[in-house]
C-alpha cells in the first residue's frame, strides 16, 4: 500500500468536512495524533482505515484508490 496516497487522500477527506484532526479523533475514538501521523503517511492499521472509512461514508477501496476525492470540487 502507499501510505502516503493513503495519507494524502484521508487529509483532503477531514477537510472536505472543515474538521481538525482532534474533532475527528474525538468522533472516531482514535487518537488525533494517530489521525495526524496517518495523514502524513505513516502505516495505518487496517481497523483504523476501517473506522475512517465509515466516518468519512467511502469504501476503503476508495481510499487506497483515490477514487473518494475524484468528486471533490474545489473552489
Amino acid at each position: 500500500m502507499d501510505y502516503e496516497k493513503i495519507g494524502n487522500t484521508l487529509r483532503v477527506l477531514r477537510a472536505q468536512k472543515e474538521l481538525s484532526c482532534e474533532k475527528v479523533g474525538e468522533y472516531t475514538g482514535i487518537p488525533f495524533k494517530s489521525i495526524s501521523h496517518y495523514e502524513n503517511g505513516r502505516n495505518i492499521p487496517l481497523k483504523n482505515l476501517d473506522i475512517l472509512a465509515r466516518y468519512y461514508s467511502v469504501t476503503i477501496d476508495e481510499i487506497v484508490n483515490k477514487k473518494a476525492v475524484l468528486n471533490i470540487k474545489f473552489e
